[in-house]
């Protein structure tokens, strides 16, 4: 499969080949995975993409799985992969990755298969059951109705901490088959702290998913190698500068609503999470109208804005196509103001932001706004530039609009990423 680095003629003599399995929405998912990397200079080229998993090879190792899987919302595991060869049996490289590990004390193990065509889910019981009669204090965990392990079932059962997951996938084309060891997991645990279970929430005016807002900070930061500061003008109950500090940057949230201001305070000082303790990262919170953001003296000089613009108001169904225009209207003039006001922030070069869609039976409805911005003087940039994705994955994908579409099953209101830079115009004068 292409990739960027495959067109400049780049050859990997390399071993190192992961798998990252995907989240629900594989646009958004590959999208966050490609600029990661390419933030944590890997080289690297896609093997394969399928509808749950990508198959990359990097120029070297994955060091911290974990630290990287914690800053990534739409990746699910880590998995480290050797590729088979016609004459491995699958069973005894198993049973020779467990025997590695210290037996001392009582193992335990899952077997997960991704897209992996040659055994069910009881067939990969039966072959696990079978592997643990040939160890000495072992326990194996067997799968329920999926061929794989959940991260709460290998949590649960505390199987990276006594023992290991093993991973059976195979490629796209089913021309080649790997053995994989998870390295990290998504910890579930964590985003249910920072997401229902957080002191100050806000129902009405809906609630950003602490996944997405990782994702969307990633989007933005993939051109910044370091020195990363956040500014979210709509920033609501704070879930954007949480997710910002938890990921090490600097934050600076506003909103033109008082409570907003104080319901992002108490979120980041959540004891749960220790922000103050785990991030020396500057934190500045004021009330602004962020159509104005122009006209003041900001407290820091942020270069990356992540933000959830206002949606509009709360819906229970479908408005009428004239309620639609309606709102949309006052929408995009406020979205416009914004845009236009950052625009004289000199310090600010990059903008990820989420605006509404409205899902209907004919499809999205879309704010009409693409051409507006781009007459402001802002170019949208493709988030899976690079990575030739099957167009069956691309469902969440704008290509036209070069956005990325967001929402959950029944959500009568969607979220549209787009990612925006700056155009500045250079002139080069030639004097003679």
């Amino acid at each position: 499969m292409d990739s960027i680095y495959r067109s400049l003629g780049y050859n990997m003599q390399t071993d190192n080949i992961y798998a990252f399995i995907l989240g629900n929405n594989k646009a958004l998912s590959l999208a966050e995975l490609a600029m990661v990397l390419k933030r944590e200079e890997f080289i690297f080229v896609v093997l394969s993409i399928t509808a749950t998993v990508a198959i990359i090879k990097t120029d070297k190792n994955i060091f911290e799985p974990q630290k990287m899987l914690d800053r990534m919302g739409g990746i699910i595991k880590i998995i480290q992969l050797e590729k088979l060869g016609s004459t491995h049996s699958i069973k005894d490289r198993i049973f020779d990755k467990i025997k590695k590990l210290d037996t001392s004390s009582k193992i335990v193990f899952g077997i997960s298969g991704y897209d992996w065509p040659y055994h069910s889910t009881h067939q990969i019981n039966g072959l696990g059951i079978n592997i643990k009669k040939n160890l000495a204090k072992a326990r194996f965990v067997n799968l329920k109705e999926k061929t794989f392990l959940s991260s709460a079932e290998i949590n649960r059962n505390q199987i990276l901490k006594k023992g290991l997951e093993i991973c059976l996938l195979s490629d796209s084309q089913k021309q080649s088959i790997y053995l994989g060891q998870t390295l990290a997991i998504q910890n579930y645990l964590s985003y249910g702290l920072r997401d229902y279970k957080k002191p100050q929430r806000d129902t009405k005016s809906g609630m950003l998913p602490p996944k997405l807002a990782q994702i969307m900070i990633n989007l933005g930061s993939g051109s910044h190698q370091q020195n990363i500061f956040i500014y979210d003008p709509f920033c609501g109950t704070g879930t954007i500068l949480v997710e910002g500090l938890l990921s090490g940057h600097s934050v600076m949230g506003s909103d033109s609503s008082p409570e907003a201001i104080r319901q992002s305070k108490e979120n980041i000082d959540n004891k749960k999470l220790d922000l103050h303790e785990r991030q020396r990262a500057s934190i500045s919170l004021f009330v602004q109208d962020a159509q104005s953001i122009d006209k003041i003296k900001l407290p820091q000089n942020p270069n990356l804005v992540i933000s959830e613009l206002y949606l509009g108001p709360p819906l229970n169904f479908l408005p009428s196509d004239e309620r639609i225009k309606n709102d949309t209207k006052k929408l995009i003039k406020l979205y416009l103001n914004f845009l236009k006001s950052v625009k004289r922030i000199h310090s600010i070069k990059t903008l990820v932001l989420a605006m509404p869609y409205y899902n209907s039976d004919k499809g999205p409805i879309l704010l009409d706004i693409i051409d507006e911005i781009d007459s402001i003087g802002y170019t949208r940039m493709d988030p899976l530039r690079g990575i030739s994705v099957p167009a069956q994955f691309l469902a969440g994908f704008n290509q036209k609009r070069k956005t990325l579409l967001y929402a959950i099953p029944d959500q009568i209101v969607g979220r549209e990423i787009i990612i925006l830079k700056k155009y500045e115009k250079i002139v080069e004068e030639i004097f003679s």
